[in-house]
């Protein structure tokens, strides 16, 4: 059931904020949000960017080489990675933003509603990394502001602790963001897709006899489908080709998706990998809050984007088993059955979210990231130990001998 909802305009309260969507909007007739570009928000979008990119490059360019007058290789290499890589989210954002308002264009004109229940027992998993992600991420941003009234000013501090601490909040909020909005608007689609297979199988129900329900699938505006008996009604071939239609209208709307949110996708899982590894490679050699609540972060923003599309993989199965179960049990003529088959067909062979073409992003993806993670960490630690002090010199004794 459509409910009136604000959560979407939060979202991209926050991407125009940052910078990512230069558009207002308003609600149509029918739930759909209707974009549209405005000449102030083009401008913000570009100032907020080059602001944020100016502080991401004052990091790279002045991360501490040295701590406690040791060489600090791995968090050298982190920062180089994090913040080019913040640098290059940013940017696509901002270069990409015609993409999301098409999609959003394209939501339109199918006739679907966005304003749904975002929060729903269904949601769980990503509720919960949302909220440890909140709360990881302000335990980090309390650790690094506390250290500016410990510290004296200096020049160090000046130009990579506070551009850090400033660029972290920005992008760490951006990439949460981001990960909801392309999870709700593929709920979205799923739930639609899933009202159209329940459509296509009503129709075949009260074709053979049975009372079918009066169910409602949008396409701009209310069409009841009521079964193909009785005067005025259509056949259900007809409702199967429509349902048809309806469904590779929504898959291409997934396509466009997939291409737009893919790679901001594979870099938050890219860079959540890397700091998750390097993390728990400095907690374990010297224990700090800041680090377990980097790790909370960026542990849960690889399950969150892992998440992203399982709405669309839940609900692609059950209407697989659905219209599977339909044509196993029950007799049709040979139009019906090969109309329905061609729904079985659209929804067998859906979009996939592949992150730029080299992986598909679902729950397995939990298991890889963490057996690299593991991995990279051992042999850091075998690193770590090999070049301590004590095995230096007790290495460099060997060769005397």
């Amino acid at each position: 059931m459509a409910v009136r909802t604000t959560c979407v305009l939060l979202l991209l309260g926050w991407l125009r904020a940052v910078g990512g969507f230069p558009y207002s909007w308003r609600w149509g007739a029918w739930g759909q949000l209707e974009a549209r570009r405005s000449v102030v928000g083009a401008v913000w979008s570009w100032l907020i960017v080059v602001t944020l990119s100016t502080l991401a490059l004052a990091c790279v360019f002045n991360t501490p080489v040295f701590k406690d007058d040791v060489a600090d290789t791995s968090a050298r290499i982190l920062n180089y990675v994090n913040y080019s890589t913040s640098i290059l989210f940013l940017v696509y954002l901002v270069l990409r933003q015609s993409r999301l308002a098409l999609i959003l264009r394209r939501l339109e004109d199918a006739g679907v509603p966005l304003r749904r229940r975002l929060v729903h027992w269904d949601d769980a998993v990503q509720l919960t990394c949302t909220t440890g992600m909140l709360v990881g991420l302000s335990v980090a941003t309390f650790s690094s502001v506390s250290d500016f009234f410990v510290r004296p000013l200096t020049r160090q501090m000046v130009m990579y602790h506070i551009p850090a601490t400033t660029c972290d909040i920005a992008i760490e909020v951006t990439a949460l963001v981001l990960s909801l909005l392309l999870y709700f608007i593929l709920k979205v689609v799923s739930l639609e897709g899933d009202a159209a297979v329940n459509a296509a199988t009503a129709s075949t129900l009260t074709w053979k006899g049975l009372a079918g329900p009066r169910l409602q699938l949008r396409n701009g505006r209310e069409r009841m489908w009521k079964g193909c008996s009785g005067r005025g009604r259509l056949p259900p071939e007809e409702v199967l080709r429509l349902v048809s239609r309806r469904l590779l209208e929504l898959d291409d709307i997934v396509e466009q998706l997939v291409e737009y949110g893919g790679p901001p996708a594979g870099m938050i899982l890219l860079c959540s990998a890397l700091n998750a590894t390097v993390m728990l490679y400095l907690t374990i050699s010297k224990f700090d809050y800041y680090y377990l609540a980097f790790i909370t972060l960026k542990v849960l923003s690889i399950v969150q984007v892992t998440f992203i599309p399982d709405w669309l993989w839940c609900k692609r199965e059950e209407n697989l088993r659905l219209v599977r179960r339909q044509l196993s049990t029950t007799l049709y003529c040979a139009s019906v059955e090969a109309a329905m088959k061609d729904v079985e067909k659209v929804v067998a062979e859906g979009t996939t979210f592949r992150v730029c073409r080299l992986f598909t992003l679902d729950r397995h993806i939990i298991l890889s990231v963490a057996s690299s993670v593991v991995t990279y960490l051992v042999i850091a630690l075998q690193f770590g130990v090999s070049e301590t002090p004590g095995r230096r010199s007790l290495s460099a004794n060997c060769s005397q001998v």
